[in-house]
């Protein structure tokens, strides 16, 4: 009986302790005071016991407990004779702890206990038996504990004891905790306090930094090393940081690991986060960085550092083994070049001609300011992207935007980056262009390939990529000849080197995703503006030779077409708008009037309305809409120009009447200048943003 129960215990022990976070084993000599009613019968006596205890992860102050016991009680009487209980039992064990080492505990247990009389009779017998205690315990070393306790046992059927006991705990397996002794406790000696020692730091390997890449280096490791354990305990909450005396905020994280075992190594990568001080590095500089690796251990603190240098270049320089770096040096929100590019842009903004896409003209004006600011196209022969391309090792120096303006001479990288930057300063995507020994640019339009067909009288300078967005391909580096032949150059070296498979592009926005930009705040450097005049000079007759290659053949055409009848009403009309759309006015009026002259065509009354109205000579333009209403009252282009030629007047009631006409007669026309509803719902902010939007978007009539 008592062997099946020993099994059954054993059993019940092995399942627990398989779930169990800790296990620990007590052996513990106690004295045996028998107490109660037959205690007259007994002289004390003493034995020994061994309890497993089982350390639980979520009830850590609660252990299940094990015991096994041998007990020796002498009888009082005048014959020798004496009694031997062997005991097991289980139960529960709550512990509350102070600090690591100190512990009270108590517990209640139940069991069987066999025993056996010698003497001059002998008996044996097997019966219940209760028992209940506690106790203090104090933790000595490591894994073992010293305890000292009381308990109450009773042997149903034969006595009742105290015991008094003192005894060792150690831990066999898991942390310990609860009733269980911790696996490692704080050393008594201060000295003895882990500062270092513990990790081993080596193979460390630094990246010469490149200081516009210093956005880069945040999401980049900067570098690799090997920490290695060389103790023999655990460390907890392990960090490694890389640490330049210069250049940063704070040390940057580089990993986290919860623990590291004993002889383990692991490989980690160095991560550093510079501040924009980095960028004042001129003539480059070595930084003493130090290594560090804080960790815990036995619930101290330690930390284990190596110092290395770390090889900083100077703020210019790049290496090519990505073409797409180059971006980093697009400084778009550079205050300067904001101020510059802007100031450049709005210089034309009279002039701009509808037909002509908003982002084109835009371009021209820009370019025509870096040709006025004084910038021309010098190789620096110790850094010729010509020549270092082709080693994606070698350093080469390329200048922020703010220093070619400043310097007024740059290389194809350095002449290509500023272009970018001034027209993503004012909006304009951009993207880059390589081909063998050379990079250039290009700027994107918002158009797709069939608006390009119906603006531009050829699309065979264009770049039409996969995604359907269009783009201008230019040459920086011919800033003498201006921007048409530059757009030429570009155009011609991107179809011969496409169709050769040599030609790379790649959009300055998809670049900043792996290599953002830099503000470049730490320059001083101030930019001058050219001159109005100039830049609007060299702007004029970019924009009017454009003009003249656009509206010729169209013309042409439509000249071949009058020949044979020259006062033709609707050629005439049509003749007048393409001179209209290119901002040739006058031309445009004279075709118009000789349209109006001859049968009093209404189509060019009303487009020589849209000229009064350009003009700002809003009476005008109304009286000349009121004669097309005379004759076709419900004219929706007539109505469209006499309600804004009145809102222009201020005669906001006749506006509202011929507003509200064309709601009634082309409610999609009326939708598009909801401005002069009276009923609109917009605030008042936005309704003249939405008038300076579409004061200058006219409908021209024409009906061929």
């Amino acid at each position: 009986m008592l062997k099946k129960l020993l099994f059954a215990v054993l059993f019940i022990l092995f399942v627990v302790e398989l779930s169990a976070q800790s296990f620990g084993m007590a052996v513990t000599p106690e004295v045996l005071i028998p107490i109660g009613n037959k205690s007259e019968y007994f002289k004390s006596g003493y034995g020994g016991r061994l309890a497993a205890l089982l350390g639980l992860e979520s009830l850590s102050w609660l252990s299940p407990r094990f015991d096994f016991s041998y007990s020796y009680i002498p009888l009082d009487m005048t014959e020798k004779a004496e009694l031997s209980l062997f005991q097991a039992s289980a139960g529960i064990q709550a512990g509350m702890t102070f600090g690591e080492r100190f512990s009270l505990y108590s517990y209640i247990m139940a069991g069987a206990y066999y025993g056996t009389l010698n003497g001059p009779d002998t008996a044996d017998d097997m019966y219940i038996s209760l028992q209940g205690g506690g106790g203090t315990s104090f933790q000595l070393f490591n894994d073992v504990s010293l305890s000292l306790g009381a308990e109450y046992t009773s042997f149903l059927g034969t006595f009742d004891a105290l015991s008094i006991s003192f005894g060792v705990t150690t831990r066999l397996s898991g942390d310990g905790g609860g009733s269980v002794p911790l696996k490692y406790v704080t050393p008594f000696s201060p000295q003895n306090r882990p500062q270092s020692g513990f990790i081993q730091i080596v193979s460390i390997k630094l990246d010469t930094v490149f200081p516009v890449l210093l956005k880069y280096y945040d999401s980049h490791p900067l570098g690799t090393a090997i920490i290695t354990n060389t103790g023999k305990s655990v460390l907890e909450n392990v960090e490694v940081r890389a640490k330049p005396a210069n250049y940063i905020d704070s040390a940057k994280l580089s990993i986290r690991l919860d623990k590291l075992d004993p002889g383990q190594s692991k490989s980690v990568d160095l991560y550093v986060l510079f501040n924009e001080d980095i960028l004042g590095v001129s003539e480059g500089a070595k930084v003493i960085t130090d290594i560090t690796v804080s960790y815990k251990v036995v619930n101290r603190e330690g930390t284990d550092q190596e110092t290395v240098t770390l090889e900083i270049l100077d703020r210019n320089a790049l290496r090519w083994d990505d073409d797409q770096k180059i971006a980093a040096f697009v400084t778009a929100r550079d205050e300067e070049i904001q101020r510059f590019s802007r100031n450049v842009a709005s210089m034309a903004q009279d002039l701009y001609i509808d037909a002509i896409s908003k982002e084109l003209q835009l371009g021209m004006v820009l370019y025509s300011g870096m040709i006025e600011q004084g910038l021309s196209y010098v190789i620096d022969p110790s850094s010729a992207y010509k020549d270092l391309s082709d080693n994606p090792m070698a350093i080469d120096f390329v200048q922020f935007p703010r220093q070619t303006l400043y310097v007024k001479a740059g290389d194809c990288d350095d002449l290509s980056t500023t272009f970018c930057t001034l027209l993503e300063s004012v909006g304009i995507p951009t993207a880059f262009i390589t081909i063998p020994g050379h990079i250039y640019m290009a700027f994107q339009l918002k158009m797709d390939k069939n608006e390009v067909r119906r603006n531009f009288s050829t699309i065979d300078d264009f770049i039409f990529r996969d995604d359907g967005s269009v783009w201008v391909p230019v040459e920086t580096t011919a800033l003498s000849q201006g921007f048409l032949k530059a757009w030429a150059t570009g155009a011609r070296q991107w179809k011969k080197y496409d169709a050769e498979g040599k030609a790379g592009f790649f959009s300055t926005a998809k670049a900043w995703e792996s290599y953002k930009p830099v503000a470049f705040s730490v320059s001083s450097i101030e930019l001058g503006t050219p001159s109005r005049s100039d830049v609007l000079a060299r702007f004029q007759k970019e924009l009017s030779s454009f003009v003249g290659q656009e509206i010729a053949p169209r013309e042409q055409s439509l000249r071949d077409r009058m020949a044979g009848n020259p006062a033709n009403p609707k050629l005439l009309n049509s003749l007048g708008v393409l001179y209209a759309r290119y901002g040739k006015y006058k031309e445009a009026e004279e075709q118009f009037e000789k349209a109006i002259k001859k049968s009093g065509f209404v189509p060019s009354m009303i487009n020589l309305g849209n000229l009064n109205y350009i003009a700002a000579n809003y009476q005008r333009a109304s009286m000349q809409y009121k004669r097309v209403l005379d004759v076709e009252q419900e004219n929706a282009n007539a109505l469209l120009g006499l309600a804004r030629s009145e809102f222009e007047l201020e005669n906001f009631g006749s506006s509202k009447a011929a507003y509200q006409q064309l709601q009634r007669v082309s409610p999609e026309l009326a939708a598009k200048f909801s401005y002069l509803g009276p009923d609109s719902q917009i605030d008042d902010a936005s309704r003249a943003a939405n008038v300076e939007e579409m004061r200058n978007i006219l409908v021209w009539e024409d009906e061929e």
